[in-house]
């Protein structure tokens, strides 16, 4: 996974302009690359919480590194410092002295009087010490350096995108909403955002928890034109989506963009499936889908929405999930069954010939509306299966698959009749 990393490290600084960048997946993982001065053969350099400290790389490689943590200014850690030396400690009722600190844990103060263990009370520090605030990487390398590139790995950040289908006559509306959720106390900046989609194997560990995120809030990026859906490229079996724009991902909250949207033709499709081992006695109602050629504009995995406009108000009539579409992909969005147009799939002949098996199968759509309706309809066949007395209107698709289209009338079946042979 680390070697995957730095073969797209490579991969996009290789394009202008993109020296800081940052990549985000849909599991809370990211892979972020930032420009640092250097000026020299070691600098420590600053790091998001999340890291995963054994992806860190550098442009040119380091000689060393290794991770400084974020710390606190904790009571006991301070005292620990001052053991042996004097200190104010002030009591619960306001007076104070200067006594030599003993022992950190348990607090013993050394007075006039001898050791004692105070009951009440609190250190007085005339100073802080300087701790480390941020966590960094302390990098060092072979030679003078002016600039690195830095690269690396963290957990508690993700993607998830939402769309709404609103459905028109003519076209239909797709609207995407991205939704970034940073679960790291840290405010997270880009100027390159890049939406990794995907699913990837990973054996990289987290050495501490990230804290989850909490209850999200909405913020919509008017500012930020609806321009993207040119760019998605494929990378090893991936999809690459830049989103342009500049982002502030604030620490520990959700934030939604509205970042696509496209007209696109569709076409209303009622489909109808079966298979050759099946034997159904009843009608079924056939699925409904929203069918679109040709995308104008890519689009990242995701949920989608489907509206329809009535008279006066706009109603939800399905949700689907949606994989990666390329532009000029094909994509079928199931929205449900429909009770207005129903199928069904029976057995009618069966015998065995030699070493062959002879089927036929009677395939019966029914149309309860006022209107003419066209049925969709896929059966899975086996591969080395052959048709015979079958109609005309089936059509071989697939070596495993049979399509017919039924076209049937208002209040009207229509019989689809055809036989297949397969070897036993």
């Amino acid at each position: 996974m680390k070697y995957a990393m730095i073969s797209l490290l490579a991969l996009i600084c290789a394009v202008p302009g993109f020296s800081n960048f940052l990549v985000i997946y849909p599991n809370q993982l990211a892979y972020i690359g930032v420009e640092e001065e250097i000026n020299g053969r070691s600098a420590e350099i600053n790091v998001l919480s999340g890291i995963l400290t054994d992806t860190f790389a550098t442009i040119p490689a380091y000689e060393s590194a290794f991770y400084m943590g974020a710390e606190m200014y904790v009571v006991d850690r301070l005292l620990k410092d001052w053991e042996g030396h004097e200190i104010t400690w002030l009591f619960a009722d306001g007076t104070k002295g200067a006594y030599t600190l003993v022992c950190a844990e348990p607090v013993l103060l050394k007075g006039p009087d001898g050791i004692f263990k105070p009951l009440n009370g609190t250190p007085v520090f005339a100073s802080l010490p300087r701790i480390n605030t941020e966590p960094k990487m302390s990098v060092r390398f072979d030679e003078n350096v002016a600039r690195a590139k830095v690269s690396y790995q963290l957990q508690g950040l993700g993607w998830e995108a939402f769309y709404a289908l609103h459905l028109e006559e003519d076209a239909a509306t797709l609207r995407g909403t991205l939704k970034i959720a940073n679960a790291l106390r840290e405010t997270i900046h880009t100027d390159n955002l890049i939406l990794f989609s995907g699913q990837i194997n990973r054996v990289s560990q987290n050495d501490y928890a990230v804290p989850a995120a909490p209850r999200a809030q909405f913020y919509l990026a008017e500012e930020k034109e609806a321009s993207y859906g040119g760019g998605a490229s494929d990378f090893s079996g991936y999809v690459l989506y830049p989103v342009p724009g500049v982002f502030d991902f604030s620490g520990e909250q959700s934030t939604y963009y509205r970042f696509l949207e496209f007209r696109q033709p569709y076409e209303k499709r009622y489909t109808f499936s079966s298979t050759y081992y099946t034997n159904e006695s009843a009608f079924r109602a056939l699925n409904q889908t929203i069918h679109m050629e040709e995308l104008t504009k890519a689009v990242p995995a995701g949920t989608v929405s489907v509206y329809q406009k009535r008279a006066f108000d706009t109603v939800l009539i399905g949700e689907s999930a949606l994989s990666d579409k390329p532009i000029g992909d094909t994509v079928d969005i199931a929205i449900g069954r429909t009770v207005e147009l129903q199928g069904k799939f029976e057995l009618i002949e069966s015998r065995e010939e030699g070493k062959e098996s002879v089927r036929r199968y009677r395939l019966t759509v029914k149309n309860y509306t006022e209107k003419p309706l066209k049925a969709y309809t896929y059966t899975s066949v086996p591969d080395d299966s052959v048709l015979w007395l079958s109609d005309k209107r089936i059509e071989r698709t697939k070596a495993n698959q049979l399509f017919t289209l039924v076209e049937v009338a208002p209040k009207a079946e229509e019989v689809v009749i055809f036989g297949i042979r397969y070897a036993r």
